[in-house]
């Protein structure tokens, strides 16, 4: 998956230095998106590409980025992308809490192999609707064909730690989990 990333953004920057601009358009579902433009520099404002998934105090975020000849799979890549580095983004969360955890004096559990694959698992079977995710898509058009595209998937956090709480078969983690949200 790095591999794939690294040969899209290296593709990205030679597409961008071999062609003139294009002109940015975007395509924004649900309805709280921001409705951000991109900036000058062709890129959307909001894209980051040093940090593709992250969290504040109000949700987890995923982005994406994808070049290809038609619009409609450049948004789709990039959507794909964005989805995984939100999972990648709870999960990170995830085991910051497990890790906090384990350090503690106590045997609570989570340092266990069979804690840290169920906790895996959990992330990874988290769903959520259409209404739960915020969702953002801009792309370009180059003069040379190509189509690059930038998403933003994000989470409300309160909704996605509940959730994910709810799935955990342990009691001092997914307390844990829920107390964390007061401390935001």
């Amino acid at each position: 998956m790095i591999k794939s990333i690294l040969t899209t953004l290296i593709t990205v920057f030679l597409v961008a230095a071999c062609s003139s601009a294009g002109q940015m358009q975007s395509s924004n579902s649900n309805k709280g998106t921001d409705g951000s433009s991109a900036s000058d520099d062709m890129v959307a404002s909001w894209y980051d590409h040093t940090n593709k998934a992250y969290s504040d105090s109000t949700e987890f975020v995923g982005l994406g980025m994808a070049v290809a000849a038609d619009s409609s799979e450049a948004m789709e890549v990039s959507m794909s992308q964005a989805s995984a580095n939100l999972g990648y983004s709870i999960d990170s969360y995830a085991e910051n809490i497990r890790r906090e955890l384990a350090d503690d004096a106590g045997e609570n559990g989570v340092s266990s192999g069979s804690f840290i694959q169920s906790l895996r698992s959990a992330v990874n079977g988290l769903q959520f609707s259409e209404s739960d995710l915020s969702e953002t898509v801009e792309y370009e058009m180059k003069e040379n064909g190509a189509v690059i595209a930038y998403s933003k998937v994000s989470v409300r956090r309160h909704l996605a730690i509940d959730r994910l709480a709810s799935s955990i078969d342990n009691n001092t983690f997914s307390s844990s989990l829920r107390e964390s949200l007061s401390l935001q």
